[in-house]
């Protein structure tokens, strides 16, 4: 093999490298479009229910200028349920969809933090009553993470409040801390935790993610192909229970 095929080859590797380093940052500089789907089980008043939800996620990331950029990042809930209203009953729609924009300098800080801050916003697009909050939710959303290495860790949060109140009145944290590590063959190992907490009703919902996604490449075309048992620590009542499974796949356009 001659040192030019040699020297391609490593490169090629480099950048397959990066890239998958690259993924384990929610507001990198790449469109991407992961793709979640979710499986979760004993939901429901008896217990005894089923709920299949697909989030559709596409990441933006816009340049405003050489020190700013601003990362579009949209999550699209197509919901299924059975048994969980009551028994028999079968439900199907879209969810409310969340909005969050977040303004992140160019370049990484001389202290290796990787930041953004924006605006979050949960637009009551629900189908039904059941998937959603039936109002606007507006608040602040912020993420920041290290990477040094093979590890990245980091934490996503926001918090929105309903414009509405009376019956609709939501005032709820997110919370997302994780931490990843790249194995040489582009394997990403994380570990998550997706907290959410309703401080009217005093609800906790806290599934910890045990993650594992591989990089290949698809007719030239670089996708991640993954999945994650999730293990239910607290629920809000009528929540899941147990372990549950998502699968996920993430188109991905490098700028």
């Amino acid at each position: 093999m001659s040192l030019g095929l040699l020297s391609s080859v490593g490169l090629a590797q480099e950048a397959e490298r990066n890239l998958a380093q690259e993924l384990t940052n929610p507001i990198a500089s790449l469109y991407t479009l992961p793709l979640q789907l979710n499986f979760d089980k004993d939901l429901g008043v008896d217990g005894e229910g089923t709920q299949e939800v697909l989030n559709a996620q596409p990441l933006i990331p816009f340049s405003l200028n050489e020190d700013w950029h601003l990362i579009s990042r949209t999550i699209v809930p197509f919901i299924h349920q059975e048994d969980v209203a009551w028994k028999g009953q079968d439900e199907s729609g879209v969810g409310d969809i969340l909005q969050s924009f977040f303004f992140s300098p160019s370049e990484t800080p001389e202290h290796g933090w990787i930041w953004g801050v924006g605006p979050a916003a949960s637009m009551p697009t629900a189908s039904r009553d059941v998937f959603g909050i039936d109002s606007w939710a507006l608040g602040p959303t912020a993420v920041a993470l290290k990477t040094k290495g093979a590890w990245t860790v980091g934490v996503l949060v926001n918090h929105l409040w309903s414009l509405d109140g009376g019956s609709n009145d939501y005032n709820g944290t997110y919370a997302e801390p994780w931490v990843s590590y790249v194995l040489p063959s582009n394997t990403t190992l994380s570990v998550s935790a997706e907290t959410v907490y309703d401080w009217n009703g005093s609800d906790l919902a806290l599934p910890v993610n045990f993650i594992v996604d591989q990089l290949v490449s698809i007719w030239d075309q670089p996708v991640s192909i993954g999945a994650t048992a999730k293990y239910w620590a607290d629920s809000a009542k009528g929540g899941p229970e147990g372990w549950g499974l998502r699968l996920q796949v993430t188109l991905i356009w490098p700028k």
